[in-house]
């Protein structure tokens, strides 16, 4: 993975590290990740503004904790890599690359002596990968060569090491244009922007401008190299359709591979980079990005500038963009460890942390996980006094957390009271015997709190309504077709003025609902009583049964019907 190759500096601080060199805001050029530690390279303005200063950080927590590590003298940019034994950097302007641990590095030049160019003018180094054991690869260009005797331009350059940096390989330098005639040789411009390893595969990638272009503004053909044997050979990888220089490569920790590219070139291989498709370009809005990071073949993020990250979950077939909020800053680079957990990082010296694949982003430490916390409810609307049971789920990452303490609460007024808590081997949950408040409607959520891992988060809200109890009604007083129901409603339902509440008695000749009449309900301690005096419109068989509409703190219920009687 590559840092950005700008040299312009942004002088607000944005988050500070500690130790750091004597320097305005750093801006942060390069990050890896090493499992869970952190690696950051950058660089900046020193105190007096009149030269260049750089430094290396490293966090084992994520991003909690920082120690500054090495500050390089007069470095331009660095691009960093995680090793086994050594971390590497680089830089552009002393043609230098570094290597060590803790806070002794050792100055590599990969350039002296080597090259098999006649003469050259500078190398601009771009990237560095660690390709395991002492092995390194660098890349970048060699400004203003010379090759048989005529003008070369600027080649491109892959530079390798086996033995940690003591001695180096020259593996690439091109493309060189051929000769035409007596002709003299076209010059080229080219450069490797940047290269990355992972289990044996080494993949760089560039660009090839159109010959005798100094200003780079039309590209000739992208450049892709690829080595399968820990960076002894490489070989060039064709690409269709690339119309877009490219910018950075990443390899996930699976093996897939990522390149992104100007106007919003994507690129993905499934196979260790042997061959390449372009997906949907990186989001519709305006981006530039910047650099790319693979956490498997379906997650990616990319850092762009503005303060945008785009990331995607399905292999680059659709993007989201999420932006940084105020101050925002251009975005550089990215690392991702899986298909989690990321980390973007950009001028002065911002540095974003993601733990959901780039949905949400913290410019604080985000060492611990976020957690989601799903609920159920066996019934919405139980009889009344009836008890619920309520479930839920607690995952972290789509995967299941247990062994965590889980509290139901329900709502009071602003606030939320805890009614039973629960630990599970399993991550499920489940709060039986729960008995809605005062029998009334009641709001309910699941909660857990934030320990040394994980966030704290809460369900949604629950919404448990119960029916209110409502009695059969006993008929009395029968005269004829006429009759008084009468029963009972609880919890206790105050009547109106008039003594009258739209409690309705629903009466039924031969099944059919004939008629209806509203009951008159009187108010007691604990209780109401309703009671309507009709006289049925035919005679025949009749059933009858009461009904109480759904209110602020209950559902619509219904009684039960009384046995069937007859009237003349």
């Amino acid at each position: 993975m590559r840092p950005i190759r700008i040299l312009s500096l942004a002088l607000t601080l944005a988050l500070a590290l500690p130790a750091a060199p004597a320097s305005a805001a750093l801006w942060f050029k390069s990050a890896q990740y090493s499992g869970t530690d952190v690696l950051v390279g950058g660089t900046g303005l020193n105190a007096a503004g009149n030269g260049i200063v750089g430094g290396l950080w490293t966090s084992p927590d994520e991003g909690q904790t920082w120690t500054a590590k090495w500050s390089p003298p007069d470095a331009g940019y660095l691009g960093v890599s995680c090793g086994p034994a050594n971390s590497w950097a680089v830089e552009s302007l002393d043609n230098m690359a570094w290597s060590g641990s803790g806070t002794t590095w050792a100055t590599k030049s990969p350039i002296a002596g080597l090259s098999t160019v006649s003469s050259f003018g500078s190398a601009d180094f771009a990237d560095v990968a660690s390709l395991g054991n002492d092995d390194v690869a660098v890349v970048g260009e060699l400004t203003d060569t010379f090759y048989a005797g005529e003008s070369a331009g600027n080649l491109a350059g892959i530079w390798v090491s086996t033995d940690g940096g003591d001695t180096w390989t020259e593996e690439y330098l091109g493309p060189i244009q051929p000769k035409v005639g007596d002709e003299a040789r076209p010059d080229t411009y080219a450069r490797m922007e940047a290269v990355d390893s992972a289990g044996g595969t080494a993949i760089a990638v560039g660009n090839e401008w159109v010959p005798n272009d100094p200003t780079r503004t039309t590209l000739d053909a992208p450049i892709v190299m690829r080595s399968t044997n820990g960076g002894a050979t490489w070989n060039p990888v064709t690409l269709s359709g690339v119309t877009q220089p490219l910018l950075d490569v990443d390899i996930a920790p699976d093996g897939s591979a990522w390149i992104v590219g100007e106007s919003k070139t994507f690129l993905r291989s499934t196979d260790g980079g042997a061959t390449w498709s372009a997906a949907a370009p990186i989001g519709s809005g305006t981006f530039a990005a910047n650099g790319v990071a693979g956490g498997d073949e379906q997650h990616a993020i990319v850092a762009g500038d503005a303060g945008k990250v785009a990331y995607t979950s399905n292999g680059g077939s659709t993007w989201s963009y999420y932006t940084m909020a105020a101050p925002i800053k251009d975005l550089t680079a990215a690392a991702m460890r899986d298909s989690l957990h990321g980390i973007v990082v950009g001028r002065d010296e911002t540095i974003l942390r993601t733990a959901d694949g780039g949905a949400t982003w913290a410019a604080g430490p985000i060492s611990k996980q976020p957690v989601a916390l799903s609920i159920k409810t066996s019934s919405s609307a139980p009889s009344y006094g009836a008890a619920v049971t309520i479930s839920g789920t607690l995952t972290s990452g789509g995967q299941a957390l247990t062994g965590r303490s889980v509290a139901l609460k329900r709502k009071s007024g602003t606030s939320w009271v805890t009614v039973k808590t629960s630990s599970s081997s399993t991550g499920s949950y489940s709060f039986t015997s729960i008995v809605p408040y005062n029998y009334s409607k009641t709001t309910y959520r699941l909660e857990i709190s934030e320990n040394a891992t994980h966030l704290g988060n809460a369900s949604t809200e629950l919404i448990v309504t119960p029916k209110v109890y409502l009695s059969k009604p006993t008929i009395s007083s029968r005269s004829g077709r006429s009759l008084t129901a009468s029963g009972y409603l609880k919890p206790k339902h105050t009547a109106d003025s008039s003594g009258s509440t739209p409690v309705k008695i629903m009466c039924y000749r031969s099944g059919v609902l004939k008629y209806t009449k509203y009951a008159k309900v009187y108010n007691y301690s604990t209780y109401s009583k309703y009671s309507a005096r009709m006289t049925l419109p035919y005679s025949g068989s009749w059933k009858i049964r009461a009904y109480a509409p759904g209110d602020s703190g209950h559902t619509y219920t219904y009684s039960s019907y009384t046995s069937s009687f007859t009237v003349k």
